[in-house]
C-alpha cells in the first residue's frame, strides 16, 4: 500500500483521482537452481506484527536486512527473534528438512503469509506420499535446528533456493538436497497448472 499521486502528504486525503493498477513486465530472472547460496543471521530489527503481516511497498527493513547479510558474506539474511527462533529472510521465507525426515517452516504469526510456503506445504503432502519426506509441519524453528538440518532452502516468489551454509556452518553436504530439488520441480509445474491460473481482464483497465 502506498499513498499514491497527490500532495505528498502522509495521509491519502489529497490523492488525485481513484486507484491505479500498474504492471511491470521484465525479462525472466534466471539463476542456477542447483547452486546453493550462503546465508547470514542479521541483527536488523524485526517488523512489528502489523507491518510484518501486510504486503506493502515499504521495503526499508527488507533492504537493511539484505544489506547486512551482504556485508557478512550472505545473500538475503535470516532474521531471528529474541529467543533465537527463525522468522524469515528479507524477501523470502525459510524451510528446513531435519534428520527425522520432516520439513518444517516457521508459522505466519509475525511474518508475511507466503503464497510460496502455502503451496510448498501442500506439495509437501505429495512428497510424504512419495516417501521423500516423513512429514511436514509449520511450527517454531530454532536456529539450533537450522544449523543441524539436512536441508535449508528459501521460499519466495515461487522460487525455491538451496542454502549451502549459514554463517560458518555448512548445511548437510553444502549442496542442493532432494527435497529442495523436488519442490523446485513442483513449483515450476505449478506455474503452468490451469487450475492455478486466472485470466486477468486487462481490457477493463484501458
Amino acid at each position: 500500500m502506498t499513498v499514491g499521486r497527490g500532495d505528498f502528504h502522509v495521509s491519502p486525503k489529497g490523492c488525485i483521482g481513484g486507484h491505479s493498477f500498474y504492471v511491470v513486465v521484465h525479462e525472466t530472472w534466471a539463476r542456477d537452481e542447483e547452486k546453493a547460496v550462503k546465508e547470514a543471521v542479521v541483527s536488523t530489527p524485526l517488523k512489528p506484527k502489523l507491518l510484518a503481516n501486510m504486503k506493502s511497498n515499504n521495503y526499508m527493513i527488507n533492504a537493511l536486512t539484505a544489506m547486512e547479510a551482504e556485508e557478512k558474506g550472505g545473500n538475503l539474511g535470516f532474521q531471528v527473534d529474541a529467543e533465537g527462533y527463525l522468522q524469515e529472510a528479507s524477501i523470502s521465507c525459510v524451510g528446513i528438512v531435519e534428520e527425522d525426515g520432516c520439513m518444517r517452516t516457521p508459522p505466519f504469526d509475525n511474518i508475511l503469509a507466503s503464497t510460496t510456503v502455502k503451496r510448498s506445504l501442500a506439495m509437501g503432502e505429495r512428497l510424504v506420499e512419495e516417501g521423500v519426506l516423513k512429514g511436514i509441519e509449520q511450527t517454531r524453528v530454532h536456529m539450533d535446528q537450522v544449523y543441524k538440518a539436512k536441508e535449508v532452502f528459501l521460499l519466495g516468489g515461487h522460487h525455491v533456493v538451496p542454502v549451502g551454509c549459514v554463517g560458518d556452518v555448512v548445511i548437510g553436504d553444502g549442496s542442493r538436497g532432494p527435497v529442495c530439488k523436488r519442490l523446485q520441480e513442483m513449483q515450476h509445474s505449478d506455474m503452468k497448472n490451469p487450475d492455478m491460473i486466472h485470466r486477468i481482464p486487462f481490457e477493463l483497465y484501458n
